[in-house]
């Protein structure tokens, strides 16, 4: 345990700073020696350092721009380190600047994570607190503490249902920019849009008005102003396929675009550029000095290394790249790009603020289709201001002649997008779970059919295939065993074509609880609830796909040795290949629930460690080791005997997951089962 006596604030030295002065022989003690306020700290300081009883924090190692340069600040850093070893150090640095130049001593290497849910409810009230603080000085504290309660669950309900601003919410700079807008509009009785086009649309204009009081800055320039100037920052970033840029690419690109014939704003932008005007009455500044005016006042551009910019999400530099194609009228760009990922979500948002008929009546046009292109078509015709009727009408008859197709292709299309719009459009339970607003249609049935080609069609068919004309129809006849196996299909379907790879959590599906069934009632439940398939989304840490896919897929034998193989690496004992008493005992309660609750649902109760808790309980079994309760159990849940077995209620109750080294009877007993 260290303890700190002193904080020396006038002894930080920056790193850009040392970088400048570097020799690899300087020392501490020597940068304090060249400081004349902090010479007579010298000796104090060195005496400090050889005891260990100081903290060297060391800020902005991304900061010296020149990489050789960086490199050679952190081999003085290594050697600090080494020769004051009993010193706790803490240097901070963007990413990509300590890739670039690591240190060989650090010890610890943390990154900062994205905020979870409980993180954003607690940052959401104690912002609103503050600033309810601020607004309300006057007040009493009873009124400003129900006020900010108010504004900040009406906030918190409102990221939980909205895709785009949960997206956002995990990065602290976004939910602040989130909750100032959200404040605003709640002074003005408006409310947060729901459509993401408008979402975007109130978040620049708040973000980009006028905030000299706040800031302490004449501010002469209106919000479409300076939005003009970073729409055409955006285009050319999309056009490049990146998301940052450097401060002289940017200005060039500025400086080009009013040349163009293509601005119809050049005087404006041009003022723009030529007086940003700072605190001090005219005092013109570089044009560079904009990008960081914008970045200062209103967060809508980052400096994400020395020297290099980008928006504080994507989503924004989508959003005003969007903008900008509608203003100068370049459909054209995003036809030529519709099959390119990358300008998808530009083309929606500028879809949704456009009219999308063009765009639609070029995809009808294509010689040949993918899943993607026609599932981003039905998105720009949902999403758009305005569509032809008549091209509607093509698109959407389009998709369904090919559910009806007997050409495997042009049906395998069209299902995995009628499949695609299904799993966009759910309904949020909580931040953890959403459920279909309907029941899977038989053509949907039949693509999991003909991609497992496995022989699991209703009994009622006279066929392989669905009737014809029953594409559309919901899906009947699906025994419980066979729902399961389609979620299993489903889950890795998704995460293969929709999710992200790189994500600790995975999507799954399972069936409704009958109390999610009640709460979130269909008119088709009363019909299908028995027999057909409704969907519940939830999400897995990744870690545990593969023994949900097993389970889901009734695979017993192998869900058990998946089972073993999940619980070692959780407890950090793949080399030993068993756990002992210690590892039992310590096991995460979460990892612990999480394998628990698959094996109770997929079984429907038959399998798992609580249900062998309550057999082990209800023989006698405590905490401390009984031989004869042991052999007693091990009988009752067959450990004993060989079975012969097709389905779990073929087994006796209990039977999965089997004991490892005979230390199941430890989980038996632990008390968050």
């Amino acid at each position: 345990m260290f303890k700190f006596e002193h904080f020396v604030s006038s002894a930080a030295v920056h790193l850009q700073k040392i970088s400048k002065i570097l020799e690899q022989t300087v020392f501490f003690t020597q940068l304090l020696e060249e400081n004349q306020t902090l010479q007579s700290l010298s000796r104090w300081f060195s005496r400090e350092l050889q005891q260990g009883r100081c903290l060297i924090m060391l800020d902005g190692l991304d900061e010296v721009a020149d990489e050789s340069q960086r490199k050679q600040v952190t081999a003085w850093v290594d050697q600090q380190i080494k020769s004051y070893h009993k010193n706790i150090f803490l240097l901070t640095s963007r990413p990509r600047g300590y890739r670039d130049a690591s240190l060989k001593n650090a010890g610890i290497v943390l990154e900062v994570q994205s905020f979870n849910l409980e993180q954003i409810r607690n940052f959401i009230h104690k912002w609103y607190l503050e600033t309810e603080k601020i607004r309300l000085v006057n007040d009493e504290s009873l009124k400003i503490e129900k006020q900010a309660q108010k504004q900040s669950k009406d906030l918190i309900n409102r990221i939980r249902n909205s895709s785009s601003l949960s997206a956002m919410a995990v990065n602290p700079l976004l939910l602040t920019m989130i909750s100032t807008v959200h404040h605003k509009l709640s002074l003005e009785n408006r409310t947060l849009p729901e459509k993401r086009v408008e979402l975007y649309k109130e978040m620049c204009e708040v973000l980009l008005e006028k905030r000299q009081k706040e800031k302490e800055l004449l501010d002469t320039l209106t919000d479409k102003n300076k939005q003009s100037v970073l729409q055409v920052l955006a285009l050319k970033l999309m056009q490049q396929t990146i998301t940052e840029f450097k401060v002289a690419d940017g200005i060039d690109w500025i400086q080009r675009y009013t040349k163009s014939k293509l601005s119809t704003e050049i005087p404006c932008i041009q003022r723009l550029l030529q007086t940003v005007v700072s605190d001090e009455v005219n005092d013109k500044v570089k044009p560079e000095k904009f990008i960081e005016y914008i970045r200062d006042v209103s967060g809508l551009l980052v400096e994400h290394e020395e020297q290099f910019y980008q928006f504080a999400h994507l989503s924004f530099q989508e959003y005003l790249a969007a903008s900008q194609i509608k203003k100068i009228k370049n459909e054209k760009l995003l036809i030529r790009n519709f099959s390119n990922s990358w300008w998808a979500e530009t083309i929606r948002l500028y879809a949704a603020q456009s009219d999308a008929t063009t765009l639609i009546r070029a995809v009808l046009d294509m010689q040949s289709l993918s899943v993607n292109v026609m599932a981003l078509a039905f998105d720009c015709l949902e999403e758009s201001l305005r569509v032809d009727a008549k091209v509607r009408q093509q698109l959407i008859q389009r998709l369904e002649e090919g559910l009806e197709s007997t050409d495997l292709e042009t049906f395998k299309l069209a299902a995995q997008v009628r499949l695609i719009r299904r799993l966009k459009n759910f309904v949020r339970i909580n931040e953890e779970l959403e459920i279909d607003s309907s029941y899977i249609t038989c053509a949907e049935y039949q693509l999991f059919l003909d991609e497992t080609e496995e022989p699991r069609q209703p009994q009622h068919w006279q066929s392989k295939r669905f009737p014809v004309g029953d594409a559309k129809k919901t899906i009947t006849g699906i025994s419980r065993e066979n729902a399961l196996r389609f979620y299993a299909w489903l889950g890795k379907w998704y995460r293969s074509r929709l999710g992200n790879q790189l994500s600790e959590m995975a999507v799954h599906y399972r069936l409704p609880k009958e109390e999610e069934i009640n709460q979130y009632s269909i008119n088709d439940d009363q019909n299908f609830s028995e027999s057909g398939i409704r969907l519940v989304k939830f999400q897995l840490p990744s870690k545990y796909s593969q023994l949900a896919d097993y389970l889901w897929s009734g695979e017993w034998k192998t869900a058990d040795e998946e089972t073993v193989k999940v619980m070692l690496q959780v407890a950090g004992r793949e080399r030993e290949r068993y756990l002992d008493v210690r590892d039992i005992e310590n096991f995460p309660c979460s990892d612990l629930h999480i394998i628990d609750q698959l094996w109770v649902y997929a079984s429907k109760g038959h399998f798992g460690f609580s249900v062998q808790k309550k057999i082990y309980q209800s023989l006698g079994g405590t905490r401390e080791y009984n031989e004869k309760i042991w052999y007693a159990f091990c009988d009752s849940v067959g450990w004993k005997n060989k079975w012969k077995w097709r389905i779990p209620s073929d087994l006796p109750l209990g039977h999965f997951p089997r004991p490892d080294r005979g230390r199941k009877y430890l989980l038996s007993h632990r008390m968050d089962l």
